[in-house]
């Protein structure tokens, strides 16, 4: 199996072919090669003027004290793009792991303070979006509200847990 992570502006169709055609010229001969398609999704992009990247910006600067830092980063999550190209709305992905996590590996971990903080940063993400739009704003305040009822509730277990473990 192979995949691409596109950057924006390259063609999913023209890569999988060029890729075809690279693999299917160096073949030794009486060899062969199939090619299955799965999907291909176009790489999105997102501006660095966005107002909603600005908005996430302060969000995400609230719950950790610091600016956030800007990369570009590759994914396969087709969803994105059919989020931003039908809503025509920027869409972003904010990631909250850190280097060692081995993401998709067998070894995979994420840190409870990382999550903690996810949800921390997706009720002020979601407080900030919220004041770009007034006819959008109770709805994103009432999924901030959620999204800190949920942290409330997973250290509550996450502490009886704690607790249990230390009694025990």
């Amino acid at each position: 199996k192979v995949s691409f992570r596109l950057v924006s502006r390259q063609n999913p169709e023209k890569i999988a072919a060029a890729f075809a055609q690279f693999v299917q010229a160096r073949l030794p001969s009486g060899c062969r090669a199939v090619f299955e398609t799965h999907g291909v999704n176009p790489a999105i992009e997102v501006s660095e003027h966005s107002r909603y990247l600005t908005a996430a910006s302060r969000g995400l600067q609230s719950v950790f004290a610091k600016e956030p830092l800007l990369i570009g980063t590759g994914g396969s999550i087709p969803a994105v793009g059919a989020i931003q190209r039908i809503l025509g709305m920027d869409c972003l992905l904010v990631g909250f792991g850190l280097d060692d996590d081995c993401v998709h590996s067998p070894n995979e971990k994420f840190e409870l303070e990382c999550y903690r903080n996810s949800i921390r940063s997706q009720a002020t993400i979601l407080h900030e979006l919220a004041q770009l739009s007034r006819d959008q704003a109770r709805w994103l305040t009432e999924q901030a509200v959620i999204a800190m009822q949920h942290l409330a509730a997973f250290d509550r277990r996450h502490h009886r847990r704690k607790s249990g473990q230390q009694r025990g």
